[in-house]
């Protein structure tokens, strides 16, 4: 998606906040204003009604009025004069009008002051969704440039040992090491497909599952396919406190998380590969642990980032394509699990712990 799509509906929103922003601002000043004409407002209308009055009913009006009172000095804003006496406005009354005008104002700064917050609650939030929508689009095309890199070395490779297949010049033990280069090449790129397949897949792998399971045949039944993958059976060892425990987490969604992690301890190390599945408070903790090639703390800080490979040489000897822990990583912050990674250094081994919940 593009930079202009991504920012074209905020920023129409933008305009009709903006031009929404104008209208109150406006109608706040019109109505502050009004709030500081409305003492003077009152008082003229009651004025001007205390002269009807007189002008109808004669000075019993003024005598029998609950607005004015009689005087001998015209001290506040109400003032009526007759031949026998002066009448200005009571205390109680100009009390009363005081109060009404300090309540207007406060409800206008009340509401005042929620417009404005939730303008600027609206404000921020459109500032995020462009924010968000950038990142995702930079994450696209980050992937879409990373993938197609991935995916152009085994295409290449398989490109050029075809061509020295079909020239019919090489020697037949050489011609069996070009297929067996070939075919590697090829279950490289089946397995870089299915990868990004699978990260384009973790939203829906993150919903729990409607049924508790039992947690650990799934672990054994894992443990046994990716050894059979590998070719290194019997090189896992299990260890369980409980064998009856149970979770909801998404089955596809906790093989994949497993598998991956799984699969990198035993291409990354060569000693026995320990899975230990024990209880945590509310939580299942499965620990996979090795004494393989191990991560420093700035590899550790990297691990989130896609196709991510450390730039150690007994790594880069060894094929991966670097979405394995970015996929497990991803798929946990989907999932709402607690994921942690230890290890002492380079060449002193890992442990990666997954928290289920029960």
């Amino acid at each position: 998606m593009k930079l202009k799509s991504i920012i074209g509906i905020p920023l129409a929103l933008a305009t009709v906040f903006f031009s929404f922003t104008i209208m109150t601002v406006w109608w706040q000043i019109l109505f502050s204003r009004t709030l500081e004409n409305y003492l003077p407002a009152k008082l003229y209308e009651i004025e001007k009604q205390q002269r009807n009055a007189l002008a109808l009913e004669g000075i019993s009006a003024l005598e029998n009025s609950l607005w004015v009172e009689p005087t001998t000095v015209c001290s506040r804003p109400v003032c009526i004069e007759t031949k026998q006496k002066k009448y200005h406005i009571r205390q109680t009354v100009l009390d009363r009008l005081e109060a009404e005008r300090q309540n207007q104002k406060r409800i206008f700064y009340s509401e005042s002051l929620f417009l404005i917050s939730v303008m600027l609650l609206a404000a921020v939030y459109m500032l995020a969704l462009v924010r968000r929508e950038k990142r995702r689009s930079d994450e696209r095309e980050q992937f879409l440039a990373m993938a197609t890199h991935e995916l152009k070395h085994p295409i290449s490779a398989l490109s050029l040992l075809l061509e020295s297949l079909k020239r019919g010049s090489l020697p037949p033990d050489q011609q069996e090491r070009f297929i067996e280069r070939g075919l590697a090449e090829l279950r490289s790129l089946k397995q870089q497909s299915e990868n990004l397949l699978r990260v384009q897949q973790l939203k829906v792998l993150s919903r729990p599952e409607k049924s508790p399971y039992l947690l650990v045949p799934v672990l054994r039944d894992l443990i046994l396919r990716c050894e059979q993958q590998r070719g290194q059976s019997g090189r896992c060892q299990l260890t369980v406190t409980d064998e009856t425990l149970t979770t909801r987490v998404n089955r596809q969604g906790l093989n994949l998380i497993i598998g991956n992690l799984l699969d990198n301890a035993l291409i990354y190390s060569t000693d026995t590969v320990t899975v230990s599945v024990t209880t945590s408070g509310r939580f299942i903790r499965v620990d996979i642990s090795d004494l393989g090639l191990g991560f420093t703390k700035e590899e550790k800080n990297n691990f989130g980032k896609m196709f991510f490979r450390s730039t150690r040489h007994q790594i880069q000897n060894i094929r991966g394509s670097g979405l394995g822990l970015f996929t497990v990583m991803r798929l946990v912050s989907l999932m709402k699990l607690k994921f942690t990674m230890q290890s002492n250094g380079p060449e002193k081994g890992s442990c990666f712990s997954v928290f289920l919940k029960k």
